[in-house]
């Protein structure tokens, strides 16, 4: 007979978060239902981080009651974009991009790497013609997603707020 696994993996929709006596607790809202989750105090950062309303990708494990524990490492934000069903066409637009860049390959260094280039260019010649090349590769940087929220330093929380703001105002472009 197998033994019950305690941990779990999911994906949903932060609706609400709450500062408890000793934790903090997340809801989430996916096709099953709810889930509540319990974040342990000492996880301010990663709480006030989180977004309500947007989607995420976690895993967790049972306590002792009928209740669960969200790794921290393991909360990403799903970005919406990278909903797109259909992998080929996500992975040709990704390398389209790398390619107008001149990014050999897709790799975190190489996306680090060339960004610091254009940023140090960017001071070196007029910012217009480098606007375009920075924002693909935030784009690139922050769609690929290599890096757990609470691993962010205040430098990529600004350029990832640049980034979604930018993607929200193209959005609402595109919407009327």
């Amino acid at each position: 007979m197998r033994e019950k696994s305690n941990n779990m993996r999911a994906k949903g929709v932060l609706v609400k978060k709450e500062q408890l006596k000793s934790n903090f607790k997340l809801t989430f809202s996916n096709e099953r239902g709810e889930l509540y989750l319990f974040l342990h105090q000492s996880k301010e950062i990663i709480f006030q981080e989180l977004k309500i309303n947007c989607d995420y990708s976690f895993s967790g494990h049972k306590g002792k009651k009928n209740y669960y524990f969200i790794n921290p490492q393991s909360i990403k934000m799903i970005t919406k974009l990278l909903k797109i069903g259909n992998n080929e066409a996500k992975t040709f637009f990704f390398k389209d991009v790398a390619k107008s860049l001149q990014i050999r390959e897709l790799t975190q260094e190489n996306i680090y790497n060339k960004l610091n280039e254009l940023k140090n260019e960017a001071s070196k010649t007029a910012f217009r013609d480098n606007a375009k090349k920075i924002i693909q590769i935030l784009f690139l940087k922050y769609e690929l997603d290599w890096k757990p929220l609470y691993l962010r330093t205040e430098e990529e929380k600004t350029e990832l707020k640049i980034l979604e703001e930018l993607k929200t105002m193209f959005w609402v472009g595109e919407l009327y």
